[in-house]
């Protein structure tokens, strides 16, 4: 949520208003802002980490016995969200977010585990994913924090640009106007592990590029699977938007 932009859009109302009607006016930006945003608690922050954190270890254990991932890495994914955890509970606690937003998400980084093992966790109608990707031509272009593994905050899956009316890279810019940071490869990966977003649409993951300037990877279903595949800079679609979020902790 922007919320220097909420407070402008307040004072633009504001400034027209006769001075015995401001309580009213401001009575109801107060109630508009209750229907569309929500405050999550410390707390149900807490609870949200920690299940996103179970599924990983639960997905990622199952691939041990595959040969895909050692419980070494696992440990070490853990260990690196939770020591992050306070700190992204810390940035959304109490504060009112979009209600659609998903508040903390846990991604983890390609260079650590390639997209191809992360694939493997999503899951659509029951089935696994499949990278149709090259792993080292998949490159992310926002700057993130150190560490394998991050909480992205304040997350948008793409659904507001579902329409047929912008591309991934009009999103690119509008996400950036927005003062927010575009979502990666792995963390459009991360919403199809911890959330329902193929049930809804293909999200674009613009904070990444595959092979070239040209092309963003993506997160879709196809023949019954989820699929990391990408798109076009210039495409237009009603089913697909390019996710986008806070901050990366």
């Amino acid at each position: 949520m922007d919320m220097r932009k909420v407070v402008n859009e307040a004072v633009d109302v504001l400034i027209n208003v006769p001075p015995d009607k401001v309580d009213e006016v401001l009575g109801k930006i107060k109630e508009g802002l209750v229907g569309k945003h929500k405050v999550y608690t410390a707390e149900e922050l807490l609870a949200m980490a920690n299940e996103q954190v179970a599924c990983l270890r639960q997905r990622l254990g199952e691939l041990v016995a595959k040969g895909k991932v050692t419980q070494e890495q696992i440990d070490a994914i853990v260990t690196c969200l939770e020591s992050k955890r306070e700190a992204a509970i810390a940035k959304v606690a109490n504060v009112p977010i979009i209600g659609t937003h998903l508040p903390i998400l846990a991604a983890i980084s390609k260079d650590f585990l390639t997209a191809s093992v992360q694939m493997l966790m999503a899951k659509y109608i029951g089935n696994d994913g499949t990278n149709y990707l090259t792993d080292d031509e998949i490159t992310d272009e926002v700057e993130l924090p150190e560490g394998i593994a991050w909480w992205l905050t304040d997350v948008e899956d793409g659904q507001q640009f579902c329409t047929d009316k912008t591309t991934p890279e009009d999103e690119k810019t509008i996400i950036e106007d927005q003062g927010r940071l575009r979502v990666i490869a792995t963390g459009a990966i991360a919403l199809d592990i911890h959330t329902d977003v193929l049930a809804r649409h293909n999200v674009d993951a613009t904070g990444s590029r595959f092979k070239d300037a040209g092309k963003v990877p993506n997160l879709c279903r196809g023949g019954g699977e989820p699929r990391l595949y990408y798109s076009s800079v210039d495409h237009v679609s009603a089913k697909w938007g390019s996710a986008s979020c806070s901050s990366y902790i």
